[in-house]
């Protein structure tokens, strides 16, 4: 994000989070439930090849949904992490074992989710060098 905030700030863009913010949110208690998104957002639309005059251009599902799942593979962590030390028997074993995979598939979507949005981002920032480039 770091370095994404930079390029969107050589195309010009002007955004209310700094490279190292866009980062750093995901480090500050309560701010990290949607700074991180907010600070994605501005650096997508930031990086616009069509450079849209749009105060406000759309952004793509793909982006709520990446944060979306990072916030559910956060919660379903915690979750697992206060419930694992409580599980005494066969019984409970089980059922720490059923948390772990569900905690595992959202893991992974919201990596791939992750994946998908910095390669779609870093193809939106590639068009508008290019294009800038081509002037």
């Amino acid at each position: 994000m770091v370095r994404a905030n930079r390029n969107a700030r050589s195309f010009g863009a002007t955004l209310a989070n700094t490279p190292g913010w866009a980062a750093g949110w995901f480090f500050v208690p309560f701010a990290s439930l949607w700074k991180p998104y907010y600070a994605m957002k501005e650096i997508w639309q930031g990086s616009d090849a069509e450079a849209v005059a749009s105060l406000n251009p759309p952004v793509p599902a793909l982006l709520p949904l990446w944060w979306w799942a990072f916030i559910l593979h956060n919660l379903v962590g915690g979750a697992l992490s206060q419930g694992s030390g409580r599980a005494h028997g066969p019984e409970g074993l089980i059922s720490t074992s059923r948390m772990l995979i569900v905690s595992s598939v959202v893991t992974i979507v919201a990596a791939v989710l992750a994946i998908m949005v910095a390669k779609q981002l870093a193809r939106r920032q590639d068009r508008r060098a290019s294009a800038a480039a081509a002037r």
